[in-house]
């Protein structure tokens, strides 16, 4: 969790635009940058293939085209897959990890961020999804840096601005380049070319021996990875056979495996929730809930008559048609059947949203309580925590805390602990109080020949 301190302001910087020293000089090309032991390519050109399916062919056909022929690709994967090219000539390499598809493995579907990063500033924006090739790039002086960032939120109407607070930029926040960067990525700068492997496997267990070599087939890396697995757990089974290995401890799926990010749920349920009409002529909305299910957020809103048919009341097929005229396209649900009297709920749902990267680098929990308390008794808001589930595994904490602001206030907070997971979201419409639950796990230990279940 990071808490940035040392903020900054334009009046510190006197080449800036905003100091009245003009437009600032272009910075360097810059292939890759170092958040902390780790280094990221940067500034790749960014293409989408009208094949996700042949992602990879197309990268090559488009790059072999090229004048300036590329020298490495990565494949990205998402709602929208891209494919980003790299040169050698600005200082990419083989298996240099991408910065901007890491951090899109935990925001959201549409922001624009300027970061402060070694020797300048890195800037990326994302649009539906979509990575803008001309926006992910690294800046050596704040003067360009602001630039740009001014020249995207002028072009395009991003949700999400993430920005130095020295900028000013209203509705924008400071956020650090760290805390956006969950586990791991698997999207790697790999050679453009293809090449042949010559495969050799050798594999002793005093009771199976498995020799490949001398074949000079093309094999792919689909084949590779399977002929490898099949060795290793040939090998293995020997191993158990002759009793040179432990038998294997295995390990259930990590809570938040396959679960979707919280603050990601979290967004989507207060963009929903104010859609829905608080003033339904005849009715009164009590209560609006939201929280995740399977691969969706679901949200319901409650309702009951108080004003009768008779007496002038808006029908339901009235108030449906309002909720409607909202963009919204919910279900009625009449819960206990009792006709006219009610009460009702209008229920729906929404997608399209990351999971969390099941490698992610958990946090201690003592850290993660201590941290949370801090930040929002500094808020004025009290926090609860409970015990979640644990085992010799993991160890879980629930936390909770009440609101009348919007729930996207504490989206920082919340954002910054490793694999958090939103339970629910209600809000009381008379009170006007937000209820947030959620929880957060810490990985324990684990025993060397453990075999973690995905």
């Amino acid at each position: 969790m990071s808490n940035n301190e040392d903020h900054f302001n334009l009046d510190d910087f006197g080449d800036s635009p905003a100091a009245g020293f003009g437009a600032a000089a272009p910075s360097a090309i810059r292939g890759s940058v170092r958040i902390g032991k780790v280094e990221y390519a940067v500034d790749l050109q960014w293409e989408t293939p009208q094949d996700p399916n042949k992602v990879v062919k197309e990268a090559r056909d488009y790059a072999a085209g090229q004048t300036d022929r590329p020298d490495f690709f990565c494949v990205r994967k998402g709602v929208r897959t891209q494919f980003g090219l790299g040169y050698a000539a600005q200082g990419h390499k083989t298996n240099l990890p991408s910065l901007a598809a890491h951090i899109c493995q935990s925001k959201g579907h549409s922001f624009v961020a300027l970061f402060e990063v070694e020797g300048g500033y890195y800037l990326l924006a994302v649009r539906d999804d979509t990575i803008l090739s001309d926006a992910e790039r690294f800046i050596d002086n704040l003067g360009e840096a602001a630039e740009q960032l001014n020249r995207l939120t002028a072009q395009y109407d991003f949700p999400e601005v993430i920005a130095p607070d020295g900028l000013e930029i209203e509705g924008s926040r400071e956020q650090s380049i760290e805390s956006v960067l969950s586990g791991r990525t698997s999207v790697r700068l790999k050679d453009i070319k293809r090449s042949s492997s010559y495969i050799k496997y050798a594999l002793a267990g005093g009771v199976a021996i498995i020799v490949i070599f001398g074949a000079r087939y093309y094999w792919d890396q689909i084949e590779q990875e399977r002929i490898q697995a099949e060795a290793q757990a040939a090998l293995e089974n020997a191993k158990l056979t002759i009793g040179l290995q432990e038998e294997k401890v295995i390990v259930p799926p990590m809570p938040w495996d396959g679960q979707l990010i919280g603050v990601r749920v979290l967004e989507r349920c207060v963009q929903e929730i104010k859609k829905f009409p608080l003033d339904l002529p005849g009715w009164t909305v009590n209560s609006l809930s939201c929280g995740p299910s399977g691969e969706n957020a679901d949200i319901a809103a409650y309702v009951t008559r108080d004003k009768g048919l008779e007496e002038g009341g808006m029908p339901i097929t009235g108030a449906m048609r309002m909720v409607k005229h909202n963009g919204l396209e919910p279900a009625l649900d009449f819960g206990t059947g009792n006709g006219s009297a009610g009460p009702f709920a209008f229920t729906w749902a929404v997608g399209g949203i990351p999971k969390i990267p099941v490698d992610i680098k958990t946090e201690k929990k003592q850290v993660i309580t201590t941290s949370v308390l801090q930040i929002m008794e500094s808020r004025r808001t009290e926090v609860s925590f409970s015990p979640a589930d644990s085992n010799e595994f993991w160890t879980g904490v629930n936390i909770e805390f009440k609101t009348s602001l919007s729930p996207l206030s504490f989206a920082d907070v919340l954002g910054a602990v490793p694999g958090f997971m939103l339970d629910s979201l209600e809000y009381q419409v008379e009170d006007n109080v937000y209820t947030i639950k959620g929880k957060a796990y810490e990985q324990l230990p684990l025993p060397e020949n453990a075999d973690v279940q995905r």
